[in-house]
């Protein structure tokens, strides 16, 4: 925690990413590929659009107890195996473009989606790039993620002005922890040591005076700054996207700074930008001390719209 040593005991609010949903924008209105992640879904009020490259299925053919998918990805062609499940057997079908697996209770088709899962996950460094983030919440939670993107044009005027070869747009929707943390730094050597015991109470209350919606506007803002999407600052729709009376009331916080972070088992996807390298975690960690580092982050000023 970078700042002046003024007092005794400061605070930093750490956010954490706790799930995450990912599908191809061009999915977007395919109800049902989402009845069976609604649950998840209606959690999820920070999306991130970006670029990842094309990764096609050309075929698969059985290989003893293996099913080995030829895949096409960046001009090249990849055997994939997957192990049959114990208990299941191929089911011989002409003509068809997924495998059907079946045991004495139920057939498994390893529909589009789940064989792009498994692929995913076992290609590695797929890069994620980052043009922009932005979040739902609505009444009480009530958005999601999904919700927003249906309903205003970001996402299309994205797919309308940046197609690039080999690359196709995806969508990554995150749920931010319940239980947001406030992280005490208690500094000896400050000029100031006589407010130690209020900031500790103030501390305390802050952890219960964050709401939902100002972490999630909070998470936004941090990764915005960090990334620095590039349609975020084409579009205009505000720098960060969110609420800025939610980053207003924020602001009176008081937070020595602000560290939000995503770092998840199995996601497919390195994320990254024009402005950070690729990688499977990333902390957006911000000094928001000083009153200009403090302006800067919560971007006091509105900026036109597109």
């Amino acid at each position: 925690m970078h700042h002046d040593l003024r007092y005794g005991v400061e605070h930093m609010l750490s956010l954490f990413a706790s799930s995450y949903l990912h599908f191809p924008a061009s999915a977007l209105y395919d109800e049902d590929i989402f009845k069976q992640h609604q649950k998840l879904l209606n959690s999820c009020h920070i999306y991130f659009i970006g670029l990842v490259p094309k990764i096609s299925i050309d075929g698969f053919k059985v290989d003893e107890n293996k099913i080995i998918f030829n895949v096409i990805y960046e001009d090249q062609e990849l055997e994939l195996p997957l192990i049959i499940p114990d208990g299941f057997e191929l089911v011989p079908e002409d003509d068809q473009d997924y495998p059907c697996l079946v045991n004495e209770e139920k057939k498994l088709w390893l529909s589009s989606d789940v064989a792009m899962n498994i692929i995913h996950n076992q290609i590695k460094k797929i890069d994620f790039d980052v043009l922009y983030i932005g979040q739902a919440y609505g009444k009480d939670g009530s958005r999601n993620a999904r919700d927003r993107l249906l309903s205003h044009g970001t996402l299309q005027k994205i797919s309308l002005t940046h197609t690039v070869p080999d690359k196709e747009l995806c969508v990554l929707v995150i749920d931010i922890k319940e239980n947001n943390q406030v992280i005490t730094m208690f500094n000896h050597k400050a000029k100031e040591r006589e407010k130690d015991n209020a900031r500790i109470k103030l501390g305390i209350e802050k952890i219960f005076n964050t709401s939902e919606h100002e972490q999630v506007c909070l998470f936004e803002a941090a990764f915005i700054k960090y990334f620095e999407p590039k349609f975020n600052i084409e579009f205009k729709n505000s720098f960060p996207s969110t609420n800025l009376k939610i980053l207003q009331d924020c602001y009176e916080k008081d937070f020595a700074s602000v560290c939000a972070e995503i770092n998840f088992d199995g996601l497919p996807f390195d994320l990254k930008s024009e402005k950070i390298e690729s990688n499977s975690s990333h902390m957006a960690n911000f000094n928001i001390h000083g009153k200009a580092d403090r302006e800067a982050f919560f971007a006091m000023k509105r900026q036109p719209k597109l």
